[in-house]
């Protein structure tokens, strides 16, 4: 005992420490309480107020005595402890009396209660042994006796999760005295089962048979009941039913309390099995047995949901409970179907007029009388008894024929081809639509009898001669009228001038209709117009067609017209756009006219403007234009003038006018002058006059150191100006130019001076004028302490030199001294004139004083130093010493000698003057010292005169004068002088031979004769090539010092070295040095070398093109080209039976239809084979012929030669020599060619050429559009580059001269042809030779249009339409010579021209013709011979062509089979082409069919969307040009496109819900342009209607309108209504004015199938008004009103409430909300105004929420809804049925995971625990049953609705959602703390939406047989038989089609049925029958098939057969969830077996 007191007083004092725990549970009153009492058990019924546990401990009270007192009174002292210890203390301590004694047995069990208010039962029993009463207890167990008192203690705690946890106080005690003997009573008080009524007989337990039998019966849509048995003793052993052991419970409103029951039980019509239900009495032994027969009555509902009339409406509007209509039809409505819709689908049958219908389905067609025709529909319900039948019938009224005649509309247009201009020589149009006026205007108001018809209607219209062909747009006004179309042209010679006209009739392209209510389809008739009249009849046939009527229009198209005047002329100066004046002005019928320019207009443009818009051809100087634009720039010389003219010709081709425009251009102006100069400072004198040239500025101020002046010119067109020397623009300011400082004071006071100089050059470049101004300037002002010089002079100032140069602030200087001076002198002068002392070597000199020194005293001190110092005025005796400011120069004197400038040192010993004197060595004086020659030569002059040895010559010699003898020291001369060449360039190539006198060794002959007196010759060589002579000179005296030629050391009487000549004139100068040094003489002789007259190229290249060799061909014998459609007159195309021809006239033409301008060249007037047309002296080609080697005869004897030219086209180069120099290579730069032809891409704009001259010193010009770079240096080709660098400058009138091998400027390169020369000016700068070159650049001929739209679209369009067509066949025009199309632009003329007739051959509108020539080797030769009548010559023509269909090329392969371009009549080429013949087909026609593609000619197409689709992908490829064309862009549905990015057009969604969409179209418009000329494309996508379920309630559309009592429709106001209408908003509010009195409501469910529609419980139709008196609407309506909808299924509804407000008379109240509150009008629908104060209370719901939807698309989702009165955030969990019920903690902590709280979500897999659940008889109980959890927030948070889906959940579980809200706090002041609901918000086992899993839709691919319109049936239910056709018996050969695609929102899986058809031949080998699916995900590569199901033909045929139906139910295997997926079902085997699909669903997968 003492052991067991201390651990039950440990146990106790451990429970102490949560005793802060508060707020415990406790017992609801009359709780606990003891119930069923028997004499072995009893039950204690317990409940709690909030969720909780109790723990229960129940003893024997004679076991325990005073147990229960000690139960109290522990109570009261265990609050603070544990209250399920006391208890168990409480039992221990009654039972501890005995310490050797065990304590007694008793009964404890903790219960948890989650569930507050809800009561449990607790069942309390014990082993008592029935058979051994005293064995009861034996192994201690807990044991109920009969007769015995037991006491029961429950006490209440928070959780059972605790074990040390405390209660409260609320400790309850009950007793309980057990039944005195055991029970054998098994009978029962009461039995019966829910929903059902009382039992037959009705319940007696008095008797006591065997067995109780009953009956009872539920209603027809009750398919489950709970029974349930209460037992009549208080306790009994066990109640079974039907095998599964009962339970008692708490009782319910259909069960009483204490009665057992088990789950529901499924019942079936008519009379069930009998409920067994067996009782078992506490005796074990006694049973009771009872039955119940549950029986389930049939339906009697035999009314239809729905009843449809085919495209019939029935009146009045279906309604189930009205079974009498009556429809109408029109007369040609000859029969009719009934689709009747079952109220209820259990009906036994449908018979309409008798004849058994299915539900949902068409009827039979049923004929309809004229008159009226009966139509009964006939319902037996379920329960087939006679009165259970409902008939309802239909009167259907046909309508009698109709004999209106009426014309509804009349209209005339044409679409005619206006000129828009020319490009590259053709004739440019664009489309233009017209429309023309009916004379008189079209009547179309109704005749005023039948009789009328009689009258005929005439009206008349007129057009240009240029319309061809007009659309009369025209329709009866009734639709079933007939409108016949003819026509005659009245004016044609012959044939009585009539002739029929055929007339093409199709809808109107925009489906355009009459007005309602005819709404007739317009139709267009197009037919060609001849000149004069064109009688159109229009015969209007009734219905009836006893009445008809005429209608006549008389078309009159007027003849073409002669006027080929001009509008206007305007000329322009270039460059720039100056007007010149027109002489006389300009008058349309004046011709001649002239215009005078400046000389620095340098050529003229003119811009033309005729007057006529239908002009015929526009030509300036023969060049075609557009009418408006300018003309090319022609170029004028200075000084002459050029004649432009402007010819047009009229639209009748015949008239021609010519104007003559004679531009004259000045010559330079001499114009020189300035008209002003200004100063930036100052005033000139004289002031300024253009005529006088010199004037004075000054004084400047000392500080004003520099001037500017602005020039402003005289002629400001020309103007060059030069400021001292610096390029200066006309009235601009001047760099600042320095003028020199004044010096000095006092009486040295001198003024600086500066000159400014402005030249002025006239526009001739010759006249110049120079204007001067003399500008003086101020000295500064001299201080006291100034200590500089101003000057130091030196004398001898000639022969000495001072360096540096002197400074007044340079302090050092060297003072270099010729020895031969004696002495040298210094004089400095100081700055300051009152300098206090001056001196040199402390001489007082003062300022201006000399000191001299000797040189004596420089030999003697040697580098003496000069010092000079300067002391200032502050020095004197008038200042402090301290003052004094002084400087010393210091001059450091040095000697030099004669040889200093050759750079030796004086260190000879002595000289001529004194031998024996010693000169030290000094420092030479610096080299060079730029000096004049004189002072040079002075320096080597000596001071005596010296004779020859001394003595004067005494006699006369042959050569001497009267003072040189022979040999003398003092001879200088000659005595003979030769010269020879000694060396000789190579000829240059292209010159003639060198002649012998030029050669080396050569003697070179000079004049005059040589003697030794004659200083001066001249010699000339005879070549240029010759490059250096030498010299022979002998001189007289052999005593001479020596000989220098030009400088050169050479020896008497023996050959010079070579010297290098000049091209001109060489000076060779001839010293001869005496033996004196000193005497000298000089012969010189002139030698001239010519300059050379070379002027060929070595080579020309253009930068990335190939340079061709180009010869004109001579055309004139040539007929000009002429168009098909001239050439094949409208006459001839009648006389063939083609009434029209698209190009002609025609709205279809592609083609671009013009003249050919065959050549833009250089020489028009070439022969063929005659010689080129440049102009290159001494060129070898004046007979030379152009041909490619290979097509010479060289090549068929040499190999290698031959090889090459089997593979090369016209333009290769073949690397070879020419047999003979008359022959010349196509390709490549050729030195004695002259024309050349560059084809340049049309991205082009500029070339660079590249130009070498064989004669390195020739000068080339360049004359081209070469751009002015110096002007713009930043313009593409300029940029970057420098001119030195690349050695061109820029010359005048856009000439630029270039240096060899160096890059030209840019050479601005138009459309069609850019003509420039090279001109080579040769070295003698007069011979010239010219090279010519033309630059052919191709207009890219590019319309606007689009190239595809995207794959998506293109599978669209491939779907829809018959494949397309292709064929490929080649031409040769044998006559051709290949060498013409080296011309890019004659060919693609020529190409142009050629398409133009085979596009006319073709005859359909849309075949797409494309045209390539090639100059290609010839198989068997590789020679394009020229001669016509060999085979092999001429150009292949390679022609492609394209076709909608195949049957559109039937007649162009009939024109190629029969050679129709010269034997089809009415379809040969023209003179001009066939002049190239023979023409003859050599290759093709190739063809192929393919799939139907978008074609960039077809405008218009028609596609059908797939079910379901959301976006329309579009993608528009870039254009394949390089670089991208200029102008082009694209829009899509107005918005501007980005090429190749994807354009997504969105499928409109209907506005107000997405189950609210009728069929309708999508239009997606793509418009290419290029600038303003634009292309539209259209694609008319059909959107399918969506399929509306028969549980859709929503509405389409909600209509209020208000009005006083009697108001009309028309007379009322609408009422304004918020929210916007959407289909799942039900609430609305509205206001209305009080004084209106009446509100009028009506409304139209979505539903045409809906069944039943209420507004204020008043049963209503569609769109029918219902009016509602204000006073009601205010009283008993409460201010609202209800629409109620009732779904097709009768099952789903839906309310809508309207909240109308009736605003009082006297005006409206104002709305006192918070002005605090910062939510105001921010959410909610009324502003959400927030309460006052501190909110303590957490949110409230809105009215009708929260809620849950199931989600019906897509597969098993739900849908929560929620919304709250105040800003709040929403907490929420999805839970099963059968788990606990969550506290609002419990939902909170699953959201957010809490880690310390169980968050009861469920672990592992949520399907595996559901499926666990349900495959039990009845689920547990569970504590884990959160499927999922979430919040909610929002923009207004949560006070307008908010919602969140949960998917892919299990369909067959009803999910409980919990929902719990809390403050947001929004303002801490308002909300400090979060205030959440205390108890969640259920809503209860709502079932996800079962509807199919993915958007599924049909999707037919390239199997033929399987056609899109089946699939219809296929999904519908129906059978269909697909046939699967295989090519043989080969076992793998399969078929295949793709069946569905879309996506998957769960995993899901494919339901369907499958079939066997017509397989009486099917074995083992037919083969299988697969199910396949993959993912193709939009532009990304498909994945692989998975197999979802296989079986074998010959097994799906034994279970077909076997099935009952022949149809066998397939569910495949799984199929991810995800996008993109595809199905197909996939044959494999032998020929040839059919099977059939229907019933094909996707749905989700219950685990």
């Amino acid at each position: 005992l003492p052991l067991v007191v201390v651990a039950l007083l440990t146990w106790l004092a451990g429970c102490g420490g949560d005793a802060t725990i508060t707020g415990p549970p406790g017992f609801v009153a009359g709780y606990p309480r003891i119930e069923r009492v028997g004499a072995l058990t009893f039950v204690v019924a317990i409940r709690l107020d909030v969720p909780g546990a109790v723990d229960l401990v129940a003893a024997s009270a004679s076991e325990y005595p005073g147990c229960g007192e000690c139960f109290e009174a522990m109570g009261v002292q265990c609050v603070d402890s544990c209250f399920g210890q006391c208890l168990v203390a409480c039992l221990i301590a009654q039972n501890a009396t005995n310490a050797t004694t065990a304590p007694k047995p008793y009964f404890r069990r903790t219960i948890e209660l989650p569930n507050p208010g809800r009561e449990t039962r607790v069942l309390i029993r014990g082993a008592y042994n029935l058979q051994r009463p005293d064995l009861s207890g034996t192994y201690g167990d807990f044991v109920v006796y009969p007769n015995t008192t037991y006491s029961v203690a429950v006490a209440p705690r928070n959780s059972s999760a605790y074990l040390n946890q405390p209660g409260d106080d609320d400790t309850a005690v009950v007793h309980v005295t057990t039944a005195a003997a055991v029970s054998s009573d098994a009978s029962l008080a009461r039995l019966g089962s829910t929903n059902s009524t009382a039992l037959t007989p009705a319940f007696d337990n008095s008797s006591s048979p065997s067995t109780w039998s009953y009956e009872t019966s539920v209603a027809d849509d009750v398919d489950a009941v709970t029974v349930w048995a209460l037992p009549s003793a208080g306790a009994v052993h066990s109640v079974v039913v039907d095998g599964v052991a009962a339970r008692p419970g708490p009782g319910s409103a259909a069960v009483p309390a204490g009665a057992y029951s088990t789950a529901p039980r499924r019942v079936f019509y008519g009379r069930s099995e009998p409920v067994v239900v067996e009782v078992t009495a506490e005796d074990r032994e006694t049973r009771a047995r009872y039955e119940l027969h549950v029986t389930r009555r049939r339906s009697t509902e035999a009314r239809l949901r729905d009843l449809v009339l085919r495209s019939i409406e029935i009146r009045p509007a279906f309604d189930p409970d009205v079974y009498a209509y009556s429809a109408t039809v029109a007369h040609d409505v000859v029969s009719m179907r009934v689709i009747p819709t079952l109220m209820d689908t259990r009906a036994q049958a449908i018979r309409v007029n008798a004849v058994v219908q299915e539900n949902k389905a068409a009827s039979r067609e049923m004929p309809l009388r004229l008159g009226l025709t009966p139509i009964s529909i006939e319902i037996t319900a379920q329960d087939p008894a006679d009165d259970n039948k409902k008939v309802y019938r239909i009167n259907v009224t046909r309508a009698y024929a109709s004999t209106d005649v009426q014309l509804g509309a009349l209209e005339v247009s044409s679409v005619m081809t206006e000129r828009t201009g020319r490009d590259m020589g053709l004739m440019l149009f664009r489309t233009v639509r017209s429309s023309h006026k009916l004379t008189p205007a079209f009547d179309d108001s109704p005749l005023e009898s039948v009789q009328n018809v009689s009258i005929v209607a005439d009206y008349n219209t007129s057009v240009d001669n240029t319309v061809q062909r007009v659309t009369v747009k025209a329709a009866a006004r009734d639709p079933q009228a007939t409108l016949v179309v003819k026509a005659v042209s009245l004016d044609v010679e012959g044939n009585n001038n009539e002739v029929m006209v055929a007339v093409a009739a199709q809808p109107s392209p925009d489906k355009e209709r009459l007005p309602a209510p005819w709404n007739t389809l317009l139709y267009e008739y197009e037919l060609d117009v001849a000149p004069g009249r064109t009688l159109v009849t229009l015969d209007v046939i009734a219905e009836d067609p006893r009445h008809s009527r005429v209608v006549n229009l008389t078309v009159i198209r007027h003849a073409p017209s002669t006027d080929a005047t001009l509008s206007d002329l305007v000329v322009h100066a270039a460059p720039g756009r100056a007007e010149p004046t027109l002489v006389p002005a300009f008058d349309p019928s004046t011709l001649d006219y002239t215009v005078d320019i400046d000389y620095h207009d340098e050529a003229v443009l003119v811009i033309p403007t005729v007057a006529d818009d239908q002009y015929r051809f526009l030509r300036v100087n023969t060049v075609l234009q557009r009418s408006g634009d300018p003309s090319r720039a022609y170029f004028v010389k200075p000084g002459g003038m050029a004649v432009v003219t402007v010819s047009v010709t009229a639209e009748d081709g015949v008239t021609v006018m010519n104007y003559v425009v004679v531009v004259r251009r000045g010559l330079p102006s001499v114009e020189a002058r300035l008209a002003d100069l200004l100063v930036s400072t100052g005033n000139m004198t004289p002031a300024f006059s253009p005529d006088v040239y010199l004037y004075s500025l000054g004084p400047l101020r000392y500080d004003q150191n520099t001037v500017q002046v602005t020039p402003v010119a005289m002629d400001p067109d020309h103007e060059r100006i030069l400021v001292n020397g610096a390029r200066q623009p006309s009235g601009s300011i001047s760099r600042q130019i320095e003028i020199e400082e004044g010096y000095g004071n006092g009486a040295e006071y001198t003024l600086g001076n500066g000159t400014v100089e402005v030249m002025v050059w006239a526009e001739n470049g010759m006249t110049f004028k120079t204007y001067r101004i003399l500008v003086t300037r101020q000295p500064a002002p001299i201080s006291d302490n100034d200590a500089t010089l101003r000057e130091l002079r030196i004398s001898p100032s000639a022969t000495t030199r001072l360096i540096p140069s002197f400074s007044p602030l340079q302090f050092d200087y060297r003072l270099f001294v010729p020895n031969r001076e004696p002495s040298v002198a210094v004089t400095p002068v100081s700055n300051d004139v009152d300098a206090f002392r001056v001196s040199v070597n402390d001489d007082a000199v003062g300022s201006g004083g000399t000191f001299i020194t000797t040189m004596a005293d420089l030999l003697a001190r040697e580098d003496v130093l000069l010092d000079i110092e300067v002391r200032a005025k502050s020095c004197g005796p008038t200042y402090q010493p301290a003052e004094c400011v002084r400087n010393h120069y210091k001059v450091e004197v040095l000697e030099y000698g004669p040889g200093a400038y050759d750079g030796l040192l004086h260190t000879l010993s002595g000289n001529m003057v004194d031998p024996g004197g010693a000169v030290r060595v000094m420092r030479p004086f610096p080299v060079p010292f730029k000096d004049p020659e004189g002072f040079l030569e002075s320096l080597s002059e000596l001071r005596l005169s010296e004779y020859d040895m001394g003595k004067k010559s005494s006699q006369t010699e042959g050569f001497c004068d009267n003072y040189l003898c022979v040999n003398s020291v003092i001879d200088s001369s000659l005595t003979a002088l030769e010269i020879q060449v000694s060396g000789t360039l190579e000829r240059l190539v292209g010159d003639s031979s060198i002649p012998g006198s030029a050669l080396p060794n050569a003697t070179v002959q000079y004049s005059p004769s040589f003697h030794n007196e004659t200083r001066f010759y001249i010699a000339d060589v005879s070549s240029p090539r010759t490059e250096s002579i030498r010299i022979n000179a002998t001189a007289a005296s052999n005593m001479i010092t020596g000989i220098r030629i030009n400088g050169v050391s050479a020896d008497s009487g023996v050959f010079s070295a070579d010297i290098k000549l000049d091209y001109r004139t060489t000076v060779v100068s001839i010293v001869v040095t005496a033996g004196r040094y000193e005497i000298q003489s000089t012969y010189t002789v002139h030698i001239y070398r010519p300059l050379n007259t070379n002027t060929f190229l070595a080579d020309l290249s253009f930068y990335g093109y190939n340079l061709l060799k180009f010869q004109e061909p001579n055309l004139t014998s040539v007929p000009e080209p002429m168009e098909p459609c001239d050439i094949h007159n409208a006459s001839l195309r009648q006389s063939l039976n083609i009434s029209s021809h698209h190009m002609c006239g025609g709205t279809g033409s592609a083609l671009v239809v013009g003249t050919i301008s065959l050549f833009q060249g250089l020489n028009t007037s070439a022969l063929e084979d005659g010689a080129p047309a440049g102009a290159l002296p001494g060129s070898a080609s004046s007979t030379g012929k152009l041909i490619h080697p290979c097509d010479d005869t060289f090549f068929v004897t040499h190999p290698v030669l031959k090889e090459a030219c089997a593979k090369a086209d016209i333009d290769d180069i073949i690397d070879c020599e020419p047999q003979a120099d008359s022959v010349f290579q196509v390709a490549a730069f050729d030195y004695n060619w002259p024309d050349y032809l560059v084809n340049v891409e049309s991205r082009t704009e500029y070339l660079i050429a590249s130009v070498s001259v064989i004669d390195k010193n020739a000068e080339m010009i360049s004359i081209g559009k070469v751009r002015n770079c110096r002007e713009a240096p930043r313009s593409s080709g300029c940029e970057g580059r420098d001119f030195t660098d690349f050695g061109w400058d820029y010359g005048d009138y856009g000439i630029v001269s270039l240096r060899d091998k160096h890059e030209s400027p840019p050479i601005d390169v138009d459309i069609g042809s850019t003509v420039g020369t090279v001109t080579v000016t040769a070295h003698d700068s007069i011979t010239k030779g010219t090279y010519n070159f033309r630059a052919v650049k191709l207009s890219r001929v590019v319309d606007p249009e689009i190239l595809n739209l995207g794959s998506y679209l293109d599978g669209l369009i491939g779907d829809s339409e018959d494949p397309n067509f292709e064929m490929q066949f080649t031409l040769r025009m044998a006559g051709f010579n290949p060498l013409w199309i080296l011309d890019s632009f004659f060919r693609q003329n020529l190409e142009q021209h050629v398409r133009k007739y085979i596009t006319y051959a073709a005859v359909v509108e849309d075949a797409v013709v494309s045209v390539k020539i090639y100059g290609s080797p010839r198989n068997q030769s590789a020679c394009r011979l020229l001669d016509p009548g060999e085979a092999g010559g001429g150009v292949d023509v390679k022609v492609y062509a394209k076709f909608w269909k195949e049957t559109d090329a039937t007649h162009l392969l009939a024109w190629l089979e029969g050679q129709g371009w010269h034997n089809a009549r009415g379809f040969t080429f023209d003179g001009y082409l066939l002049s190239f013949g023979p023409i003859y087909k050599v290759d093709g026609p190739s063809q192929r069919t393919f799939r139907a593609t978008f074609i960039p000619t077809r405008h218009r197409y028609e596609v059908t969307l797939p079910t379901g689709t959301r976006h329309v992908p579009l993608t528009v490829p870039p254009p394949p040009h390089v670089p991208p064309i200029e102008g082009f862009g694209v829009r899509v549905n107005g918005e501007e496109y980005t090429l190749g990015s994807t354009f997504s057009v969105e499928v409109p969604r209907c506005a107000i819900g997405p189950r609210h969409c009728d069929a309708r179209h999508l239009t997606i418009t793509a418009e290419a342009c290029i600038f303003d000329e634009c292309v539209t494309y259209t694609v008319v996508a059909t959107i399918p209607a969506v399929s509306i379920p028969a549980n859709d309630a929503s509405m389409r559309a909600v209509n209020i309108t208000a009005g006083p009592t009697n108001s009309t429709a028309g007379g009322r106001i609408v009422v304004e209504y918020s929210p916007s209408f959407f289909h799942d908003v039900r609430r609305f509010s509205a206001r209305v004015d009080g004084g209106l009195e009446y509100v009028h409501l009506s409304v139209a469910p979505n539903s045409p199938s809906y069944s039943r529609l209420f507004i204020n419980g008043r049963p209503t139709l569609p769109y029918t008004e219902v009016p509602v008196p204000l006073s009601l609407l205010e009283t008993e309506l409460n201010g609202v009103l209800t629409v109620r909808v009732i779904a097709e299924d009768n099952f789903t509804t839906s309310d809508t409430k309207i909240h109308v407000l009736v605003d009082s008379p006297r005006g409206l109240m104002t709305d006192n909300a918070n002005a605090l509150d910062p939510l105001k009008g921010k959410y909610g629908f009324d502003g959400g105004v927030l309460p006052g104060g501190v909110d303590t209370t957490p949110p409230e719901w809105k009215e009708s929420y929260p809620r849950v939807e199931a989600v019906w698309e897509g597969g098993p989702h739900l849908e929560l809804a929620a919304q709250t009165m105040e800003p709040a955030v929403v907490y929420w969990a999805l839970a099963v049925p059968w788990s606990r019920p969550p506290t609002s903690r419990e939902v909170y902590d699953a959201v957010v995971r809490l880690n310390h709280t169980k968050t009861r979500l469920i672990e592992g897999s949520v399907s595996g625990f559901i499926a666990d659940a349900l495959n039990s008889s009845v689920p547990a109980t569970t504590e884990s049953g959160f499927v999922a959890a979430g919040v909610m927030t929002s923009r207004y948070s949560m006070t307008r609705e908010e919602r969140t889906a949960v998917t892919c959940l299990d369909p067959n579980v009803g999910f409980d959602v919990y929902f719990v809200a809390e403050d947001k706090a929004l303002d801490l002041s308002l909300n400090p703390a979060a205030n959440r609901q205390t108890a969640p918000t259920l809503v209860r086992g709502v079932k996800p939406g079962s509807g199919p899993l993915g958007l599924l839709y049909p999707w037919v691919d390239s199997f033929s047989e399987l056609r899109g319109d089946l699939w219809e049936n296929i999904t519908g239910g129906e059978l269909i038989a697909l046939s699967l056709l295989f090519d043989g018996a080969a076992s793998n050969h399969f078929a295949s089609t793709y069946a569905a695609k879309g996506s998957l929102a769960c995993p899901g899986a494919v339901h369907f049925e499958v079939t066997a058809v017509n397989a009486s031949s099917v074995d083992s080998s037919s083969g299988d029958v697969v199910l396949e699916a993959r993912r193709e995900p939009a532009g990304e590569p498909a994945g692989n098939w998975t197999q979802l199901w296989k079986t074998t033909l010959l097994d799906l045929k034994t279970k077909s057969d076997a099935s009952v139906d022949d149809w066998i139910s397939v569910v495949s295997e799984e199929i991810p969830a995800g996008d993109y997926w595809t199905l197909r079902w996939r044959v494999e085997g032998s020929c040839c077996h059919s099977w059939a699909l229907r019933n094909l669903t996707t749905r989700y997968i219950t685990p």
